[in-house]
C-alpha cells in the first residue's frame, strides 16, 4: 500500500495487487455489464484507491477497489457489487471529518459503471472479468460524479501497462487527478 501525501491536503491510499482489508462487500446484488474487447488481457490484477480531496468548507472521498482475470474471451465483463447497508469504516484517511462506511449504494455502483464504460469507450478493453467488490462510501463527502471519476481511475491503472507501481509515478498521476477533480 502506498500512501499519498498530495499537495493541499489532498491524500491518496493505493494499492497495488492487494486489497484493502475491511472493505470486501457484502453484496446485496450486482450489476453485470460486458463490453466488447479489443485486445488481449493483462495478467491477474488487483488494485484498490482511496482519495480524499478538499474543497474549502467540503471534501471528496471514496475508496473503491477491483480484481481482474484475464480470460481468452473477446469481452470485458464487469460486475459491480452495490450494498445497501453499510457498517462502519474506520480506517478511512478522512479521520473523523466524515462518517465512512464500507458499500457502495447503487447510485454509486452505476456510477462506477458509467466511468468504466466512458474510459473502455475512449482506450478499448482488455479481454476478461472485472469484479468491482471493495468500496467504502462518506455520507457527507461522496456523491455520483467522484465515484464515476473513481471508476475510470480504477479501469485506467487496472488495464495501463504505461502507468509504474512506484510512489513518485503514481504521486505525479494523482496530482493531476486530484487537481482536474476540483474542476
Amino acid at each position: 500500500m502506498l500512501n499519498l501525501l498530495l499537495s493541499r491536503s489532498r491524500k491518496a491510499r493505493i494499492w497495488i495487487d492487494d486489497l484493502p482489508a475491511g472493505v470486501l462487500l457484502e453484496p446485496s446484488g450486482h450489476i453485470v455489464r460486458r463490453f466488447t474487447a479489443n485486445r488481449t488481457s493483462l495478467d491477474s490484477r488487483k488494485f484498490a484507491v482511496e482519495l480524499f480531496i478538499p474543497r474549502g468548507a467540503r471534501f471528496d472521498y471514496g475508496l473503491i477497489g477491483a480484481e481482474l482475470f484475464p480470460t481468452e474471451s473477446n469481452a470485458l465483463v464487469t460486475t459491480i457489487c452495490y450494498s445497501i447497508v453499510g457498517r462502519l469504516f474506520t480506517d478511512s484517511i478522512v479521520g473523523g471529518l466524515d462518517e465512512v462506511k464500507v458499500g457502495l449504494p447503487l447510485d454509486y455502483a452505476d456510477a462506477v459503471l458509467e466511468g468504466i464504460t466512458g474510459e473502455t469507450v475512449e482506450g478499448g478493453a482488455p479481454g476478461g472479468e472485472l469484479r468491482v467488490c471493495w468500496a467504502a462510501y462518506g455520507k457527507s463527502g461522496s456523491s455520483v460524479f467522484f465515484f464515476r471519476l473513481l471508476g475510470r481511475t480504477l479501469l485506467k491503472m487496472m488495464t495501463g501497462a504505461a502507468i509504474q507501481p512506484d510512489e513518485k509515478t503514481m504521486t505525479e498521476y494523482f496530482e493531476k487527478l486530484s487537481t482536474a477533480a476540483q474542476r
